[in-house]
C-alpha cells in the first residue's frame, strides 16, 4: 500500500480542467465537414436517382458572420479553388460522425449556393473591430462600419477574393465563371434563429425551395446550435437524403502553458492558452480572448439543454432536441467550478442568454 507521501497519480485539477474545456469545444464545433477538399469531396458526391434518372440538385453552403474572419477566410479561398479548379487534385476521403465523403470528379449539374448571412445584431460590433485589426481587411474598416454583417463579408468577398455576389432575383441564375457556384446574400437577421429562417426566405426568393444538402460554416463554439436551428427550420422536409453538416474550418483547443497547477487560483486562466494547429487562427483573425471563448463555451451549454430553460422543444422552442453526453455535462460542470473559483459566485454565469 501507498503511504501518505506516495506521489498521486491522479489528474491535476488543471487537467481536468483542460479536458473539460476540450469536450466542450469539439460537441459544439460538431465537425463534420474538416476541411475544404472535404467539402468539396461531399458535394461531388453520387446523388440517388429519381425514376432512374439524375436530376440535378440544389447543394448549398451557408456562411454565418462572426468576429472570426477565419472562418470567412476558409469559406471565400474554397470558393476561389471552386471558381479555379486546378487539376488532378482528387479530394481525399472522409468519414466524419459516420457520414462518408467520397471521392469524385466535379459535377458542375448541381447547383451550388453559397449565401453570406447576418444582419445587425448584439454582436456585430465585434465584427467591425475584427476586421479593423486584420492585417488585410482593415483597409475596409471605415467603409463596412455601421453595415450588415452579411455585407462586411460581401464587402471581403469582392475586393480581397474577386467573387461575384449574385444580386438579383432570377431564380434560374447561376455564375459559370464561378464554377456554377452562385453567392447570395440575407442581411436581415438578428440572431442564431433568423440565420436560418432568413435565408430560408432569400433561398426560396432564388427559386431553391428544397435543398439537397446544406453545410453551415459558423464560430465554432456555435455551429452546433446554427446546424439544430437550421434543422428546425426545415423540419417539414423529410427524407433521409436531406442533410444539414457543420464546418467550422478548426476546432479551438487549450492547453496548459506550464507545469499543471496543483489548485485553482488567479493565475491559473493565464496558464491556459490555445493548442497550436496547422492554419489555427489567431488574435488578428478575430479569435477570441480566452476569457471570453470560455464564456461562450459555457453560456451555449444551457441554451442547448432541452429543459425549461434552454431553446429546445421543452424550453423556448427554437430549436429542435439536442442530445447532452453526460460527457459533456461533466465537462461543464469541471469547468464551471474553476470559473466559479477564480471569478466568485458569477462564476460562468456572466453571460446573459441572448435571443436565439
Amino acid at each position: 500500500m501507498d503511504g501518505p507521501n506516495a506521489k498521486s497519480t491522479s489528474p491535476s485539477p488543471m487537467s481536468e480542467v483542460v479536458w473539460g474545456i476540450n469536450t466542450i469545444s469539439s460537441f459544439l464545433a460538431q465537425e463534420q465537414i474538416p476541411n475544404a477538399a472535404a467539402l468539396e469531396s461531399f458535394l461531388n458526391s453520387p446523388r440517388p436517382k429519381s425514376d432512374g434518372i439524375w436530376s440535378p440538385k440544389d447543394k448549398v453552403v451557408v456562411l454565418c458572420a462572426s468576429a472570426v474572419l477565419s472562418t470567412a477566410e476558409a469559406v471565400f479561398a474554397w470558393a476561389v479553388e471552386r471558381a479555379n479548379p486546378q487539376p488532378n487534385i482528387d479530394p481525399a476521403s472522409e468519414t466524419k460522425d459516420g457520414i462518408l465523403v467520397t471521392d469524385g470528379s466535379r459535377d458542375t449539374s448541381d447547383k451550388i449556393t453559397l449565401v453570406l448571412v447576418g444582419g445587425v445584431g448584439h454582436s456585430t460590433a465585434l465584427l467591425y473591430d475584427a476586421v479593423r485589426n486584420h492585417p488585410a481587411f482593415h483597409v475596409i474598416a471605415d467603409e463596412v462600419d455601421g453595415k450588415p454583417e452579411a455585407a462586411v463579408l460581401q464587402a471581403i468577398a469582392e475586393q480581397f477574393y474577386n467573387l461575384s455576389i449574385d444580386d438579383s432575383s432570377n431564380a434560374t441564375g447561376r455564375n459559370e465563371a464561378q464554377g456554377g457556384l452562385r453567392i447570395l446574400v440575407e442581411d436581415r437577421s438578428t440572431n442564431c434563429g433568423a440565420n436560418a429562417s432568413e435565408t430560408r426566405k432569400v433561398l426560396e426568393q432564388h427559386g431553391i425551395k428544397s435543398p439537397h444538402s446544406i453545410v453551415v460554416v459558423q464560430d465554432p463554439t456555435m455551429c452546433r446550435r446554427t446546424v439544430a436551428s437550421f434543422q428546425h427550420t426545415y423540419r417539414d422536409i423529410v427524407g433521409e437524403n436531406f442533410q444539414i453538416l457543420s464546418w467550422p474550418t478548426f476546432v479551438p483547443e487549450v492547453c496548459l502553458a506550464g507545469k499543471p497547477q496543483d489548485d485553482y487560483n488567479s493565475p491559473a486562466l493565464l496558464s491556459l492558452v490555445y493548442r497550436a494547429q496547422e492554419d489555427f487562427p489567431t488574435s488578428q483573425d478575430g479569435l477570441w480572448s480566452m476569457d471570453r471563448f470560455l464564456d461562450l463555451l459555457m453560456g451555449e451549454i444551457p441554451r442547448l439543454r432541452d429543459d425549461e430553460n434552454g431553446y429546445g422543444p421543452n424550453g423556448r422552442g427554437f430549436i429542435g432536441h439536442v442530445g447532452m453526453p453526460p460527457s459533456v455535462e461533466t465537462a461543464w460542470a469541471t469547468v464551471d467550478r474553476f470559473l466559479r473559483s477564480i471569478r466568485g459566485q458569477e462564476g460562468s454565469q456572466r453571460q446573459r442568454l441572448e435571443g436565439s
